[in-house]
């Protein structure tokens, strides 16, 4: 299937601005996958290529071509992050059952 096999009835959209890819993407891609194998977040090796197929790097990196390398990096990190902590604590795991215990780790991560 491609996308235009898929009709929603809506209208073509028009955008302007053309695409672009901030240019150390694939550094910044590499320095994440580095970061996720540091912090042992990931329990499974299914786990960790299930964070790294989310592309992140590369949505963060068309999303804003032209940021500090330093600012693409940290927000390419926390959208990671998001997902392993996600998968680990919300969609299984002893917490994803018990929804006032999560609650409590949750609140901690963000540091209130």
């Amino acid at each position: 299937m491609t996308t235009t096999d898929l009709d929603f009835g809506a209208p073509p959209f028009y955008c302007p601005i053309p695409p672009a890819i901030h240019p150390a993407v694939d550094e910044v891609r590499r320095q994440a996958i580095e970061w996720i194998d540091q912090t042992g977040l990931c329990r499974t090796e299914r786990d960790r290529m299930r964070a790294i197929a989310t592309n992140s790097a590369e949505f963060y990196g068309r999303f804003s071509p032209s940021a500090p390398v330093d600012g693409l990096l940290v927000a390419v990190l926390w959208v990671y992050w998001g997902f392993l902590f996600d998968d680990a604590c919300c969609d299984s795991g002893p917490l994803s059952a018990d929804p006032a215990k999560f609650v409590a780790i949750a609140a901690s991560c963000t540091g209130r």
